[in-house]
């Protein structure tokens, strides 16, 4: 009876280790994620968004979208005191910033400028028309900085144009 007694044992015994285990595998700790926190800002003339304090989960990716009001661009975008203005992506009318897998606390600072216009005056001296975005041109144009305005000179009947000049210099003119 020696052996039977001893069959029990290991038989009990791996019933008893088999129900700790799935006990065991039945017990979930909540796994703490640690979080970082991006600081967010936004000077005069625009937003950034989200702003403020941003948690992000560690190893997340964090878009922040940049928009400039109306006649003012970016002038510059800090992150971490680092300037990375040549990092962003511009949309439209809007420009994205992402910080990817991220693992530390990090900043992010945008500034805004004004938009520099230019201002052209046509003096037409005869008889003819200049048009600028379709409409006869009556007074002085004001264009943004960048910007490629075109111009239709349009002479009157059985006239041409004899000269035409910018900013005082004369342009050659060549007939089709």
């Amino acid at each position: 009876k020696g052996p039977m007694v001893y069959n029990w044992m290991i038989v009990n015994m791996k019933k008893i280790f088999y129900n700790v285990l799935v006990l065991l595998s039945l017990i979930c700790l909540p796994v703490v994620m640690s979080a970082h926190t991006i600081v967010a800002s936004a000077g005069e003339h625009g937003i950034i968004s989200p702003s403020g304090n941003v948690d992000v989960t560690d190893g997340e990716d964090q878009i922040f979208t940049i928009t400039p009001d109306g006649g003012y661009r970016v002038a510059s975008v800090t992150v971490d005191a680092a300037n990375v203005t040549g990092s962003i992506v511009a949309g439209d009318g809007v420009f994205f910033y992402t910080f990817e897998n991220v693992t530390e606390d990090h900043t992010i600072a945008v500034a805004f400028e004004l938009i520099p216009t230019h201002t052209i005056t046509v003096n037409v001296a005869g008889n003819g028309n200049v048009y600028y975005n379709d409409a006869l041109v009556s007074e002085p144009i004001v264009v943004t900085d960048g910007a490629t305005p075109e111009f239709v000179i349009t002479p009157a009947t059985n006239y041409h144009i004899d000269e035409l000049s910018l900013d005082g210099n004369a342009i050659s003119l060549t007939k089709l």
